[in-house]
């Protein structure tokens, strides 16, 4: 799979000139796995989705405002972001606010925009807003473009796609598309790699990195192809004490952890492991995902201090002492390969499946060892049913699901994971009367 082979979009503007309300417009219209959009702060990543028209299908890309003038660390790094796409892209939505004259910043955007030879169309937005709309629209001919198309909320924007279609025309079905793929959440503290971890999987900077904490406000997602397995990699905004506050960025975190298949939680070595890092950590076992913990910025500590983390954690988190703990510097690559042995053997172990005589033999012998009673009654299971996944179900048929005490199904859990040889992902238990 090449997620590049497909034809990519970029749509460009200044700020509050009606670019993502056009981006929505398209993605509510013709995108492939329609989802709902929700009211966001404004962007520091790009946000991407597949669109299709007729038997095309095109990625577009929304970028975050231009800024003429970078000033701030966030600000540059986000315009070499923005640069980066440009030169990469098959075809430029310029949008401009049709209601306001011909100011200095579109003019100074339009001779920057010259110096990429790309197809380009003139979007002039907000044209039900404009009284004489024709005078307007010949103003803007004066920039020098050739194909304009002026646009409002109402429309459907089938005429511009149409125009797409003769400037770029595309007959690739990106893979990526496939029900086949898995979610992965990367979550943790601000500042902590995550957005790092992010641009070395995919080789390209995606997600925008900078020492500045907080910079990933919304999660930022992209398609990551290894072996044989496709993967859709979210990585989200930091979790901070102050993040409970910031309700939008809170929720959109808990959404893409439920929605996930697999959680990747990455810390910073160079920190101290507070209590707030162990709250964030079992934020996927609240959720019931399976987990890696990723220690980042091993390059900057010793052996000894590694060892001393790996005990912390494996103390504080008894109830997750089947989570891998992998140290790693997402900056340098180290550690990266440690990484996708574990995946690939926890992939594998999501496809294991008991059979019925192992799991006989493990109910006897767990009984034998330690039979379960409560007020003179004593626990019988019948039998078991077993449903691999990434989370792997075990359904008991006993005669009284009262009498299965809560340390009782953590001892339960203990003798399947060694008899049953389930090493990395967490085991859920059922009990029913039969």
């Amino acid at each position: 799979m090449n997620v590049e082979k497909d034809k990519k979009i970029v749509i460009l503007g200044l700020s509050q000139v009606g670019k993502t309300a056009f981006y929505r417009k398209l993605i509510k219209n013709y995108a492939l796995n329609q989802v709902a959009i929700l009211k966001t702060s404004p962007l520091i990543n790009y946000t991407e989705r597949i669109i299709q028209f007729k038997n095309n299908y095109y990625s577009l890309v929304d970028t975050p405002a231009f800024i003429l003038h970078p000033q701030t660390e966030i600000e540059k790094a986000r315009q070499e972001q923005v640069e980066k796409l440009i030169k990469k892209s098959d075809l430029i939505f310029w949008i401009i606010d049709l209601s306001k004259p011909i100011d200095q910043g579109t003019e100074k955007l339009n001779k920057y925009l010259w110096k990429f030879f790309i197809p380009k169309i003139l979007i002039l937005s907000k044209s039900d807003l404009v009284e004489q709309k024709e005078y307007q629209i010949s103003l803007f001919r004066m920039l020098g473009h050739n194909h304009l198309y002026s646009f409002s909320v109402s429309e459907d924007g089938k005429e511009l796609m149409e125009k797409v279609v003769d400037l770029i025309p595309s007959q690739f079905l990106p893979e990526i598309m496939g029900e086949n793929k898995i979610k992965i959440a990367i979550f943790g503290p601000p500042n902590s790699g995550k957005s790092t971890l992010l641009n070395y999987l995919l080789q390209k900077n995606r997600s925008l990195v900078s020492s500045v904490a907080g910079t990933t406000q919304e999660p930022i997602k992209d398609y990551w192809s290894w072996q044989n397995w496709t993967f859709e990699i979210a990585d989200t905004a930091g979790i901070s004490k102050n993040l409970v506050q910031e309700k939008q960025i809170y929720w959109a975190n808990q959404k893409v952890l439920r929605q996930c298949d697999l959680a990747w939680v990455i810390i910073d070595a160079t920190l101290p492991l507070t209590k707030q890092i162990f709250q964030i950590i079992h934020l996927a076992e609240k959720h019931q995902k399976p987990l890696i913990i990723l220690v980042n910025k091993c390059d900057l500590i010793e052996n000894e201090q590694k060892k001393n983390i790996q005990e912390q954690i494996r103390s504080r988190l008894k109830s997750l002492r089947y989570a891998p703990i992998i140290f790693l510097s997402a900056l340098e690559g180290k550690g990266i390969n440690p990484l996708l042995r574990t995946l690939s053997a926890l992939l594998k172990e999501s496809q294991k499946q008991s059979t019925k005589k192992e799991l006989e033999e493990t109910i006897k012998t767990m009984l034998v060892k330690n039979p379960a009673s409560y007020k003179g009654s004593e626990l019988k299971i019948y039998f078991a049913k077993h449903h691999p996944s990434l989370t792997h179900y075990f359904i008991f048929f006993v005669n009284n699901p009262q009498l299965v005490h809560f340390s009782y199904q953590r001892y339960i859990t203990n003798c399947l994971r060694k008899n049953l040889l389930l090493e990395y992902l967490p085991i859920k238990l059922v009990f029913k009367k039969s």
